[in-house]
C-alpha cells in the first residue's frame, strides 16, 4: 500500500464520485478505478459500493477513511517538518556549554538566534569539553565548544572551526587594591589569594591559570579550589580572593567586581574557543548556529581571530 492509493481512496470517499475525484486528482477515470481495485484487493476486502447511479462507501470503508485521513495528514505534517529543518525553521539543536567559556557571549547569541529561528528549540547541555567531545561522538549533542590546548588535535569524525580567542583578565572585587587602576600585571596577583573552579568540568580555568603564572616566570600563588563558579564570584565580591576569567564584564556581580585587562601580552594569555561537530552533519540550523556565534564574537565580544 501506497500514499498514492490513500490519497486516490479519500479523494473518491470525499466525492463519492469517480470521475469528479479523478478530475482533482488529475487522473483519468479509469486509471482511478483501477487503483481503487488494486487497494481493495490487497486488503482483500471492499471498500466502496457502487454500481450505475451512485457511489457509496462500506462499513469498512467508513472505518478506513478516517485512519487514512490521518495517516496522510500525518505524512503531510512530517514533509512540511523536513523542508522546515532544510530551510533552518524547525528542530532541535542540542549544544554543549560550559558557563566559564561561553557565559558573556551565550546569551545574546540565544537571543538572536532565537529572532531568526522562531521554530527551533535550543538545549544547552553543560559538560566540560572532554564529554562534549564524546557527546557528539555518540550523537547526543550536535555541538561542541572546546578550549584546544597545546598538543590537542581533532578526533576523528569531526571537524570545527575557530569561534574566537579572548584573553584573560584579572577579576577583583570593588575596593580591593587591584581594582583602582586600568591594567592589571601578573605579578600583583602573584602575591594574591586566587580563586580557581574545582572539579572535572572546570580543571581548564586551573591550569590556564598555572601555566599563565609559569609563563611568565613565576611561581604560581596559593590557589583555592572553589566548586561552583557562582560561589567563586561571590567570594570575589567579598574581596576573598582574586581571579583570571576571559570575561569583559561581570553579569553576576555588575556593581561589586571589576575586570582589568592584564599589562602584560602573548598567546599564553588567550583561550582559543573552536566549535566542533560531528563531519556526517549537514543541518542549517547547526551551521546557521555557528554562524552566528562568530558573527557576535566580531561585534566586539571577543577576537574573532586567534592571536599570532
Amino acid at each position: 500500500m501506497e500514499l498514492r492509493h490513500l490519497r486516490y481512496f479519500v479523494g473518491v470517499a470525499n466525492t463519492l464520485n469517480f470521475r469528479a475525484a479523478a478530475e482533482i486528482l488529475h487522473v483519468s477515470a479509469p486509471a482511478l478505478s483501477r487503483q481503487i481495485k488494486d487497494l481493495e484487493e490487497e486488503m482483500g476486502l471492499r471498500l466502496f459500493d457502487r454500481d450505475t447511479t451512485k457511489v457509496r462507501l462500506t462499513n469498512a470503508g467508513l472505518v478506513f477513511v478516517d485512519e487514512a485521513r490521518a495517516l496522510l495528514a500525518r505524512a503531510s505534517r512530517a514533509q512540511e517538518k523536513a523542508k522546515d529543518t532544510v530551510r533552518g525553521e524547525s528542530c532541535q539543536l542540542r549544544v554543549g556549554y560550559n558557563s566559564g567559556l561561553l557565559a558573556e557571549y551565550m546569551p545574546e547569541c540565544l537571543m538572536t538566534y532565537a529572532a531568526k529561528y522562531p521554530k527551533v528549540h535550543l538545549e544547552l547541555v553543560d559538560l566540560n569539553s572532554a564529554d562534549q567531545i564524546a557527546a557528539v561522538k555518540k550523537g547526543d549533542i550536535n555541538l561542541a565548544f572546546v578550549a584546544p590546548q597545546k598538543g590537542w588535535e581533532m578526533p576523528p569524525g569531526l571537524e570545527g572551526v575557530h569561534i574566537f580567542s579572548a584573553k584573560m583578565q584579572a577579576v577583583a572585587g570593588r575596593g580591593h587594591r587591584l581594582a583602582s587602576g586600568t591594567v592589571v600585571s601578573i605579578a600583583d596577583l602573584a602575591s594574591e589569594r586566587m580563586l580557581a573552579i574545582s572539579g572535572p568540568r572546570w580543571h581548564i580555568h586551573q591550569h590556564h591559570i598555572r601555566r599563565i603564572f609559569k609563563a611568565h616566570g613565576l611561581s604560581p600563588p596559593e590557589i583555592v579550589e572553589v566548586e561552583r563558579l557562582d560561589a567563586l564570584l561571590a567570594m570575589v565580591a567579598g574581596r576573598e580572593g582574586v581571579t583570571m576569567l576571559i570575561w569583559r564584564r561581570c553579569m553576576a556581580y555588575p556593581n561589586e567586581i571589576v575586570i582589568s585587562p592584564l599589562k602584560e601580552t602573548g598567546r599564553d594569555l588567550y583561550l582559543n574557543i573552536r566549535a566542533v561537530w560531528s563531519k556526517s552533519a549537514d543541518s542549517v540550523v547547526l551551521h546557521g548556529f555557528i554562524a552566528l556565534l562568530r558573527k557576535i564574537a566580531r561585534r566586539g565580544l571577543a577576537d574573532s581571530a586567534e592571536p599570532n
